[in-house]
């Protein structure tokens, strides 16, 4: 499974949602294409915002719906960044989402994705097959943003 670190590419306050975005696109969604699954490693970030999961993980989510939370694993969560990304999520599915869940069923589906955040095996983003314009940066070993 793919795993992508966060911590490399933004630090322990992950913060910044055009980076998030860049993440999404050229690493997340690569990596649920082709491979079917992804891990988003949170090691070492001890702090996100709303904006920087939200531009992270929501657009997967709307498009794939309930079924893509299936193939995305969460590792290395602390609780105030696992908080944050049930805010999204939770948001992300009531926004997206065509079937409706009641709010148990939804809870306990969170709590069912989310209790397994704590997975193991990092592998490379070099197992990611890069999409076209996908640059490489000197700031961190994997990503960086386009230049404007």
């Amino acid at each position: 499974m793919p795993t992508i670190e966060i911590y490399p590419e933004v630090g322990a306050f992950a913060e910044d949602k055009d980076a998030a975005a860049h993440i999404r696109q050229f690493a997340i969604e690569p990596a649920l294409e082709h491979s079917g699954v992804v891990q988003i490693d949170f090691s070492d970030v001890t702090l996100v915002t709303q904006s920087f999961v939200h531009a992270l993980i929501s657009g997967v989510i709307r498009v794939g719906g309930e079924e893509i939370l299936d193939r995305i694993d969460f590792k290395g969560c602390v609780p105030g960044v696992r908080g944050i990304i049930e805010t999204v999520v939770q948001y992300s599915l009531d926004t997206g989402m065509v079937e409706d869940f009641t709010e148990q069923e939804t809870q306990e589906r969170l709590d069912q994705i989310l209790t397994g955040a704590f997975q193991s095996g990092p592998t490379s983003l070099a197992d990611i097959p890069k999409k076209d314009g996908d640059p490489r940066s000197p700031k961190s070993k994997t990503l960086k943003k386009k230049k404007s």
